[in-house]
């Protein structure tokens, strides 16, 4: 009896000291990976870092609402676009130097999350 509980012991120590292996084909991660970079969104935001409280967002996607907080969450910009555009040119004004956080609703109702700097006024 003491060897059985000594092997049962032995057993269970091995199992959760020792990682085991991933079961999975190497050509599934793959396929996954490949996947996945497949559906990548084209979103370019620019310049960065903006100036005077403008900048441009275009995307290959439809856009179909913007919105634009500061670090501590204070809104400084909202839209929404009945027709969802690919390019927009935003303008925020009194935008200071520092960080913001964009989030842009694409048509099909994703959305992505950004942060832009801005250098303030050049004034």
């Amino acid at each position: 009896m003491k060897h059985f509980l000594l092997l049962l012991i032995g057993i269970s120590v091995s199992y959760t000291l020792f990682p085991q292996r991933d079961n999975r084909a190497a050509g599934t991660l793959a396929a996954d990976i490949r996947q996945a970079g497949e559906e990548r969104l084209k979103l370019n935001i620019y310049p960065v870092p903006f100036r005077d409280g403008n900048f441009t967002i275009s995307s290959d996607k439809e856009i179909a609402a913007l919105r634009i907080t500061n670090v501590i969450g204070q809104e400084v910009y909202k839209s929404t676009f009945g027709i969802p555009v690919n390019e927009i040119k935003v303008s925020v004004p009194n935008a200071g130097r520092g960080i913001y956080i964009i989030i842009i609703v694409f048509s099909d109702n994703t959305r992505t999350v950004r942060r832009i700097s801005s250098e303030g006024s050049s004034s």
